[in-house]
């Protein structure tokens, strides 16, 4: 089974493109098929992540009603499916984006 490269615009107009390896290829233990598909997607590449959105504003609101002094938060994001969206995943090895987001407490 091929790869994916989705290819986005961003806001901007450049061209972001991220390869995604198929899981069947990872699980048979070698490198895998090297061929890539092209997939552009029809949304931006900031809208495909609103998923990273949502769930930060719903992570900043917890925090801010629990008021701890400091409080990190990691994650990994990978482009999914067919519409080239960003899902929220565990940490692995591979193409995903590990984000890490921290609050502190402002003094004073």
């Amino acid at each position: 089974m091929p790869n994916t490269i989705y290819e986005y615009l961003n806001e901007d107009g450049e061209i972001i493109r991220i390869q995604v390896q198929e899981t069947s290829d990872r699980v048979r233990g070698g490198r895998g098929n090297t061929d890539a598909t092209l997939q552009r997607v029809e949304t931006s590449f900031e809208k495909a992540l609103g998923t990273v959105k949502t769930a930060t504003k719903g992570l900043k609101k917890v925090i801010n009603e629990v008021s701890p002094d400091e409080a990190k938060v990691e994650f990994s994001i990978k482009a999914a499916g067919e519409a080239g969206l960003f899902t929220i995943c565990k940490a692995t090895t591979g193409a995903e984006f590990k984000i890490t987001l921290t609050w502190k407490k402002e003094k004073g």
